[in-house]
C-alpha cells in the first residue's frame, strides 16, 4: 500500500519539477497469483509497480515495451514464468481492413440506428418467398395440399409421412412444391412414377386456387396456382408491403447516437452499467462489484493530461471515458487511454439487456475506436495506432483481437511487431514462450541484444546519477528525512521498461524516497 511519506514526497517533487518530462512509480518484487485466463492458481507472474503520475509520452513507451494498467497500478507479465503468454497487440489504422462479420455488424448498426422506407427481408428472395406462404389464399391452399398428398403418401407407404409444400417460382409465377419424400423412400424411377399418379388424383379433387399439379423428375408435386389466385396474392402482397412502409415511416426516424469523450471520472449511471453488464457477460456478483472496486478499476489512473496542438487542430493526451448514448440512454461505455501515437483501449461495457443484443456493441465499439484514431490521424500524423492490450493465443475470449486485421503483435526480446498472420504461417507456437525472429532479425539477435545491454548499463547510470543530483534537493526540502540508496527492485524495473524511459521516469522502492532521472535535471547540476 501507499504510503503518508510517499504522498508527502510526491507533492514535494511535483512542485520541482513542473517543467519535467517525468513519471513516478513504486517498483514492486516479482508476483504470482491465480491466472484469470485458464485458472492456474500460481500461473500468472508478473512485475507490478503503483503509479501516481505518468506523462503521455512515458505511459506510451511502457507500453511499447509490454507494460499495462489497471487504474493507478501498471503491470509487465513475466512471460518466461507465466502460464498464459500475454503478449501486446496493436492495430495500424491505416492498414485496417474490416472482416465480413464487422461489415455486417456495422450494417446491422446503421439498420437500427436508421430504418429504411423499403422492407428488409433477411435472407435476400428466399426469405420473400418464405413470407409469401403466410399470404391468404396461399396459406390455406398450402394447408389442403399438404393434408391430401400426406393421406395419398400414407395409403402407398402403409406409414405416416410428413409432407411440407413451399412457394417456388415457374419462371414469373408463383407456384407451391411439394418435398422429395417418395424420391427418397422408392428410388428416383419409381418416385416419378408415384408422384405421377398422385399428381392425378390431386386434379381430379379439383382444389380451389390450383390450376394444375404437375410432377417433377425428382419426384416432387408441383401446385400450379390460377390466375384468380396470384391476382389476389399479389393484392395482398401489395397490402403488407403498404402496411409495412408505413409502420416503418412512422418509426424510421434516426435514432441519435452521442459519442463522447470524457476525462476518466466516476458518475453512478456508468457504475449501474458496468455493473449490469459484469453480472450478465462475466457471472460477477453483485456484492463484488461495489464502487470502490469499480473507481479503482476503470476511474483511477496514473496517466496525466495534455494537450497537443497542431496547425490549430487539438490532441487531448489522457484517461478517458468514451461514452455511447442512444436517445440520450447509456448504452456502453469506453475506457480509453489516449497517447502520443496511440488510443489504448482499457476496457469496454455496454448494456446486456435483450434491446441490444443483436447490435454486436463490443465489436461495433472497437470500430468506433478504430475511427477515431483515423479522424485524428487526420492531423496528427504520428497518432495511428490502436492498442487493444495484451493478445491471448490459448484464452478463446481473447483471441477476438486478432479478427482486427492486420495486427501485429509485440516481441518482448526484441522490442519489434510483427504481423500475427505471419507468425501463424511460420508455424510459432504462440501458447508458449517463444521469440518472433525470422531473416534479418534472426542475424543480428546478437547485435540487438548487445545494443539493448548497452542501453540499459547507460540506464543505470542514469538513475544513480539522477539519484545523487537530487539528494541536495531533497534535503532542502526534507531535510529530517533519510535518504536510501536504490535496491534491487528498481534496478530490474529499469531493465524492463524499455528504449528512452532512462530520460523521462523518477522511480522509487516501497522503502526509499523518490530518486528522479531525467536529462534536464542532470543539466541543473
Amino acid at each position: 500500500a501507499k504510503t503518508a511519506e510517499y504522498s508527502l514526497t510526491f507533492e514535494v517533487l511535483r512542485m520541482q519539477s513542473a517543467r519535467e518530462a517525468w513519471g513516478v512509480i513504486q517498483p514492486l518484487p516479482l508476483s504470482s497469483s491465480k491466472c484469470g485466463y485458464c485458472g492456474s492458481k500460481k500461473g500468472s507472474v508478473i512485475r507490478g509497480a503503483f503509479t501516481d503520475s505518468l506523462r503521455p509520452e512515458v505511459y506510451q513507451r511502457m507500453i511499447d515495451a509490454g507494460w499495462r494498467r489497471s487504474g493507478d497500478f501498471c503491470y509487465l507479465p513475466n512471460l518466461e514464468r507465466s502460464c498464459c503468454q500475454q503478449r501486446t497487440i496493436r492495430l495500424d489504422v491505416t492498414e485496417y481492413k474490416p472482416s465480413k462479420e464487422q461489415r455486417r455488424a456495422l450494417k446491422r448498426f446503421e439498420e437500427f440506428l436508421e430504418p429504411t422506407e423499403k422492407p428488409t427481408r433477411r435472407g435476400g428472395k428466399k426469405a420473400a418467398l418464405v413470407s409469401l406462404t403466410e399470404v391468404e389464399p396461399i396459406r390455406t391452399i398450402k394447408g389442403t395440399l399438404e393434408l391430401k398428398l400426406a393421406r395419398l403418401v400414407q395409403a402407398e407407404l402403409s406409414k405416416p409421412v410428413p409432407v411440407h409444400f413451399a412457394v417456388r417460382m415457374e419462371g414469373k409465377t408463383p407456384c407451391l412444391s411439394s418435398s422429395s419424400v417418395i424420391s427418397a423412400l422408392h428410388g428416383e424411377k419409381r418416385g416419378q412414377e408415384l408422384a405421377a399418379g398422385m399428381c392425378a388424383m390431386l386434379n381430379e379433387e379439383n382444389i380451389r386456387g390450383v390450376k394444375e399439379c404437375i410432377s417433377s423428375q425428382h419426384g416432387h408435386v408441383n401446385a400450379i396456382l390460377d390466375s384468380d389466385t396470384v391476382r389476389a396474392m399479389q393484392i395482398q402482397m401489395g397490402e403488407v408491403e403498404d402496411s409495412r412502409k408505413h409502420a416503418e415511416r412512422v418509426i424510421g426516424r434516426r435514432r441519435e447516437l452521442d459519442i463522447k469523450l470524457k476525462p476518466s471520472e466516476f458518475t453512478d449511471e456508468a457504475f449501474r452499467l458496468y455493473q449490469r453488464y459484469q453480472m450478465a457477460v462475466h457471472r460477477d456478483k453483485e456484492e463484488d462489484l461495489t464502487q470502490e472496486q469499480y473507481t479503482r478499476f476503470l476511474v483511477e489512473g496514473c496517466v496525466e493530461q495534455e494537450e497537443e496542438e497542431m496547425e490549430g487542430h487539438k490532441l487531448q493526451y489522457g484517461q478517458y471515458h468514451m461514452e455511447y448514448r442512444l436517445e440520450g440512454k447509456l448504452v456502453a461505455v469506453g475506457v480509453v487511454d489516449i497517447l502520443p501515437l496511440c488510443l489504448s483501449s482499457v476496457y469496454f461495457f455496454y448494456d446486456p439487456s435483450d434491446e441490444y443484443k443483436r447490435l454486436s456493441l463490443g465489436r461495433i465499439g472497437a470500430m468506433k475506436e478504430i475511427e477515431f484514431v483515423q479522424d485524428k490521424l487526420k492531423n496528427f500524423p504520428a497518432f495511428r495506432y490502436y492498442y487493444m492490450g495484451y493478445y491471448i493465443h490459448n484464452c478463446p475470449k481473447m483471441r477476438y483481437k486478432a479478427e482486427y486485421m492486420p495486427s501485429t503483435i509485440l516481441c518482448r526480446n526484441t522490442l519489434s511487431w510483427h504481423y500475427i498472420t505471419q507468425i501463424v504461417v511460420e508455424g510459432i507456437d504462440l501458447s508458449v514462450y517463444n521469440k518472433f525472429l525470422g531473416g534479418e532479425e534472426e542475424a543480428n539477435e546478437q547485435g540487438l541484444t548487445a545494443a539493448n545491454e548497452e542501453r540499459l548499463r547507460h540506464a543505470k547510470e542514469a538513475y544513480l546519477s539522477a539519484g545523487q543530483s537530487l539528494i541536495v534537493k531533497l534535503k532542502r526540502a526534507l531535510a529530517d528525512r533519510m535518504i536510501r540508496s536504490f535496491s534491487k527492485n528498481i534496478l530490474s524495473v529499469a531493465t524492463e521498461l524499455g528504449r528512452g524511459a532512462e530520460n523521462v521516469l523518477l522511480v522509487f522502492s516501497p522503502s526509499t524516497l523518490p530518486i528522479i532521472a531525467s536529462e534536464a535535471m542532470l543539466e541543473d547540476d
